[in-house]
């Protein structure tokens, strides 16, 4: 069964506070690089969580990563220079990922 990761976005970290889903995504790293678009885009009040879930399986989550700050990358700073320019690296990794 297909694999997907689900980024959950949680204001200071508290679920309860507020949280939304930033997105579902086939590709950990594409997932962990928009959850820090979405962090940096919401000025460091959010953190996330990204969840591995199993498409049409058991709603049992599993947390695979926690991310609180943005990490120093400069592909990524380039990217959210430009949403355009995100999209573009974002295709790619998903072709390199249905290569596989």
């Amino acid at each position: 069964m297909p694999i997907v990761y689900v980024v959950e976005m949680l204001r200071n970290g508290d679920r309860e506070t507020h949280s939304y889903i930033g997105g579902v995504y086939s590709d950990r790293k594409i997932a962990e690089y928009e959850a820090q678009l979405h962090m940096n885009s919401r000025a460091g009040k959010y953190d996330a969580e990204i969840h591995e879930e199993v498409v049409d399986g058991c709603s049992g989550r599993s947390l695979v990563c926690v991310i609180s700050e943005t990490e120093d990358d400069e592909e990524l700073e380039n990217a959210i220079q430009s949403r355009k320019d995100w999209l573009k690296y974002r295709e790619k990794r998903l072709k390199e990922f249905n290569a596989r």
